[in-house]
């Protein structure tokens, strides 16, 4: 996915799991996140917490889970 966003111009950044990623906000802030409902350890929900703008991306049906996010 990071290859392909950054072919059509954006500036994209792959991280293993949700806390690499919440450690650099500190540093700079996204415009928005791309999120795999099923990180590693990490509950999604943490990161939606952080308030930036999100695309939610899943291969299951969680209905918990969509019931959150909306």
């Amino acid at each position: 996915m990071v290859s392909l966003l950054s072919t059509i111009g954006f500036r994209a950044q792959f991280y293993d799991n949700g806390t690499d990623f919440l450690f650099t906000l500190g540093i700079r802030k996204p415009d928005c996140v791309l999120i795999d409902a099923n990180m590693p350890e990490m509950s999604d929900l943490t990161v939606m917490d952080s308030h930036l703008p999100l695309l939610l991306s899943t291969g299951s049906v969680d209905e918990y889970l969509w019931h959150t996010a909306e």
